[in-house]
């Protein structure tokens, strides 16, 4: 099976791989003396995290991945290896999404679009991206690329075009039948080279949301999209080199035609009856032209009249100059034969070609190694597994205590393990319970609205009227709202009265005897009908005044708004001896006196 075919392969049995890339400790990290906790193997596609109190590491956890990078992998291998197959494929025809996920500080835009110039070691997959499409344009033969770009934003849940000059302006996400789920009214621009589509780029980055976090000074605050439609016309070569023959054959029969209509043809028919053989037609014409030279000489040396040798020279200059022209017709039509054919046989290769030719069998050898690679990381798992599950088999022991220690040290892997996964169990479950609850929720509030709707329309809307509205109703996919069709007979508005005939204005019959008469008949009011005015909506109410008359009610605010809090006390009263009557009376307390409970008062 050739490698275009494995590959086709591998990517119809794994649709999506998911690749993790690991980042070095910055200085901030390092100044602060954090200790990494993240140990990546890219030769198995492992990543391991351990707790750093853990001396021994017994509860770290493996992850495995399609494929896995450490903080020394550099941009070209992650773009070769992981990224460069599925744009090829994208080239080809299939649909393509590269996607970086990851928390704050993680390097998803610096893996994306990378630092530094355009030849810079440090672009991103973007960039990269940019110039194998472009590069595989340039080198392609017989078909036709149209490469349009857009660039979204999604802040806050909603979408903002970073290409559009009005910022403000909010999109909406719609769903079709034929395209699926796409941006209303997105801009796309048509890009022709490299330069075009990041200069696209950069004008949207500009337009990007950013904020400084303590993880990063220029965090990307947004989700940013960057998308290429590539559409393709494939024009096939079997097609062309029919175009090619045709375009042969029309040229030599213009030729033969030629050769056909020379007044040598019954020469060379006689020619190749005496000798055996056929000359060529430039032969022909080289023999016919020094016959012409040997003629004017004789003319020039015999004796005849002026008036015949000058006709006879005449006669031969103008065939001298013919046969020219036939030379040179003959020489463009065999000269388009021979390219035509050459170009036809070595299909249109020059030096140019030729190099472009390398480069692909250059680029299909790396992709045959990095498909390789990816092999031997699968094989290398799956005999891991299988070391693992054959590790109890092979396993021998000296003693009794060996075997118990070796017993127990699988028990307490096969403990870890386990606690391991009871814990991504209770996890998932927990998030599941989450879902379920936040859906079912939402689905109590829908129903709650949608009783109250349908108990508003039962008790207060006539059952005919209901039914005509919702015959009406339709459901809109661009707008991806209900809404009401138009009443089938509209309204009719009753026009203006027409006139008599002949008339230009309605007339009485007392205007019709004035005007014979010959008096004044206009603004006559008998005979016309009073109809009343059809005053339409207001838009103003007409002014209330207050109950009260302002100044009194501003009074009694100004009265109200000036008297203190009265207190007032509840409490029994209590008898006070005689003696201390006018003690009592006569001491004054600067303290606040408070209601106090009464207790249980008896009915």
């Amino acid at each position: 099976m050739s490698s275009s075919n494995e590959r086709a392969k591998s990517a119809r049995n794994e649709c999506v791989q998911v690749v993790v890339r690991c980042r070095p400790m910055n200085e901030k990290e390092l100044m602060h003396g954090h200790e990494n906790v993240v140990s990546v193997y890219p030769s198995r596609g492992v990543v391991e995290i351990f707790n750093p109190k853990d001396d021994d590491r017994s509860s770290a956890k493996m992850f495995t991945y399609d494929a896995v990078y450490d903080s020394g992998a550099s941009q070209r291998d992650l773009y070769e290896e992981s990224v460069f197959p599925l744009v090829s494929s994208v080239l080809e025809g299939f649909n393509g999404t590269i996607f970086a996920y990851g928390q704050t500080g993680t390097g998803k835009t610096y893996t994306m679009e990378g630092r530094g110039t355009a030849n810079s070691d440090n672009r991103g997959i973007i960039p990269r991206s940019f110039d194998q499409i472009f590069t595989h344009i340039s080198r392609s033969d017989n078909m036709q690329y149209l490469v349009r770009a857009s660039y979204l934003e999604i802040y806050q849940e909603e979408i903002r075009d970073l290409l559009d000059t009005n910022p403000k302006k909010r999109y909406e996400l719609r769903e079709s039948v034929d395209s699926g789920v796409y941006v209303k009214d997105l801009q796309s621009f048509v890009c022709k080279s490299i330069s075009e589509i990041e200069k696209l780029m950069a004008t949207g980055n500009q337009n990007r949301t950013i904020g400084a976090t303590n993880m990063n000074e220029h965090s990307s605050r947004s989700h940013a999209i960057f998308m290429v439609t590539i559409e393709m016309s494939d024009t096939s070569n079997q097609e062309i080199k029919n175009q090619y023959q045709e375009e042969i054959s029309r040229l030599r029969a213009m030729l033969e035609n030629t050769n056909d209509s020379s007044t040598m043809n019954k020469k060379k028919k006689r020619k190749k009856d005496d000798d055996g053989e056929e000359k060529t037609h430039e032969e022909m014409l080289n023999e016919e032209e020094a016959n012409l030279i040997k003629r004017e000489k004789k003319v020039m040396n015999d004796d005849m009249p002026e008036t015949e040798r000058k006709r006879l020279l005449q006669e031969i200059e103008a065939r001298k100059l013919a046969i020219l022209e036939e030379k040179k017709a003959h020489e463009e039509l065999t000269n388009r034969i021979q390219a035509m054919e050459s170009k036809l046989l070595r299909g249109g290769k020059n030096i140019i070609d030729h190099t472009n030719e390398q480069q692909k069998a250059l680029e299909q050898r790396t992709i045959e190694i990095n498909e390789r690679k990816r092999k031997e990381l699968q094989m290398r798992q799956m005999l891991e597994m299988k070391e693992d599950s054959m590790e109890g088999i092979r396993e021998t022991y000296a003693s009794l205590q060996q075997e118990i220690e070796a017993k127990n040290n699988k028990v307490k892997k096969l403990y870890q393990k386990l606690q391991s996964i009871r814990q991504e169990v209770q996890d998932t479950t927990e998030n599941f319970n989450a879902d379920r609850r936040e859906l079912e929720d939402h689905h109590n509030a829908l129903l709650k609205d949608y009783k109250l709707q349908l108990l508003i329309i039962d008790n207060f809307i006539p059952p005919e009227e209901r039914k005509r509205i919702s015959s009406r109703l339709f459901y809109d996919d661009e707008e991806d709202v209900w809404k009401m069709m138009p009443e089938s007979e509209p309204t009719k508005v009753l026009g203006r009265m027409k006139s008599n005939a002949g008339e230009r204005r309605p007339l009485t019959e007392y205007a019709k005897t004035a005007r014979e008469i010959g008096l004044n008949y206009r603004y006559k009011g008998e005979n016309i009908l009073e109809l009343d005015l059809e005053y339409p909506l207001r838009s103003t109410k007409d002014y209330q005044g207050p109950a009260v008359a302002p100044s009194v009610l501003s009074a009694l605010e100004a009265a109200l708004k000036g008297e203190d809090d009265i207190d007032v006390d509840a409490s029994p009263s209590m008898a006070v001896p005689k003696r201390g009557l006018k003690s009592a009376y006569g001491r004054s307390s600067n303290k606040p006196t408070y209601p106090k409970t009464r207790g249980l008062v008896p009915k």
